[in-house]
């Protein structure tokens, strides 16, 4: 009797330590994209993100996320995408920083990324909010990997991530 006492001891002990910010095995899907969107062009990230590159009415150079669609997902179930995003600019994040619940998302027409400018391959973090049957919601986190020139005038998408498993964060650059 002593040892069943102890192993649901040790088994609450266990489960009472598990990471609140991974309460299921990290699920991330990476795509690789690689691709260059330069002045005046367009560049949709699988459905889902547009960027264009363009020139305002005074000259200026300005690069910014155009339009959002949802990805392909399955019937039953409709996506929000919310973006990491501080007074219409996309917050720059580096490598191994954490993208969770613990941040605030924001959804805008046009964001801008002119705070991207030169300062080589950084990311943009997302959240893609599931609705699903019976009112249930749940949130994915992830990240698109930019290197923005300069001049604002070329713009390298070079990948992004999602982590599938519900609700978990994941890292800028995490892709397993």
């Amino acid at each position: 009797m002593k040892k069943l006492i102890y192993l649901i001891a040790i088994v609450f002990t266990i489960t009472a330590c598990e990471d609140r910010y991974h309460p299921k095995p990290d699920y991330i899907v990476y795509s690789e994209i690689n691709d260059t969107v330069t002045i005046s062009d367009s560049y949709n990230i699988f459905n889902y993100a547009y960027f264009t590159v363009g020139e305002l009415n005074n000259g200026n150079t300005r690069s910014f996320l155009h339009f959002i669609a949802p990805d392909p997902i399955p019937i039953g179930v409709t996506a929000s995408y919310y973006f990491l995003i501080n007074n219409n600019q996309f917050v720059v994040l580096n490598e191994g920083d954490t993208i969770s619940s613990e941040m605030y998302f924001s959804s805008k027409d046009t964001v801008y990324l002119d705070n991207f400018a030169g300062k080589g391959k950084k990311y943009i973090a997302y959240k893609m909010e599931n609705h699903i049957s019976a009112g249930s919601i749940y949130h994915n986190y992830g990240w698109i990997k930019v290197s923005l020139s300069g001049d604002n005038k070329t713009l390298h998408i070079i990948g992004r991530a999602i982590n599938e498993s519900k609700e978990n964060a994941i890292l800028a650059g995490q892709m397993e």
